[in-house]
């Protein structure tokens, strides 16, 4: 019996070997496009107003005012290299929808918005609408913006 049982699985094991290679075989041509909604796209953020190009500048997706801009709680993320003082990040594949962005330039490279200790922004931190930074913090409806082509292009200037 236990022969039996061992020839068996032999046999399937052989077989399927034979099947992955043929399908190796076989040429499977993917368009990623197929697998993509229709209803997604990306967002581009040209980000001006660095002063030096040390760190990154890192950007926050969000997409409801619950959200926004407790840490942790954006959609997306984008880190952007600083190039003569601009950056640019991108969100691919973003739903059609409505959002806002937050992004800060993050000089010591240390992953986290630097504050004085009453909790104002020691690094430069920026709005989509490019909306200024103040006292209280910009509203949902003054940086919400909507996102509904294949490439949503906008331009931040970061402040102090």
């Amino acid at each position: 019996m236990k022969t039996r049982v061992l020839t068996m699985v032999s046999r399937i094991l052989s077989l399927l070997v034979l099947l992955s290679v043929l399908l190796s075989l076989y040429p499977v041509r993917i368009n990623a496009e197929d697998f993509l909604s229709e209803n997604c796209g990306t967002i581009i953020v040209t980000v001006s107003g660095v002063g030096n190009d040390n760190g990154m500048v890192r950007c926050s997706l969000f997409d409801n005012e619950e959200n926004f801009p407790k840490k942790g709680r954006s959609i997306a993320r984008s880190n952007a290299r600083l190039v003569n003082g601009t950056a640019i990040a991108s969100f691919e594949n973003i739903p059609f929808g409505i959002y806002a962005i937050s992004l800060f330039h993050d000089e010591n490279n240390n992953e986290r918005l630097d504050r004085t200790f009453i909790g104002w922004p020691t690094e430069t931190v920026g709005f989509s609408n490019d909306v200024p930074l103040r006292l209280p913090l910009p509203s949902w409806e003054d940086i919400i913006f909507e996102h509904s082509t294949s490439e949503t292009k906008m331009h931040i200037r970061l402040r102090e």
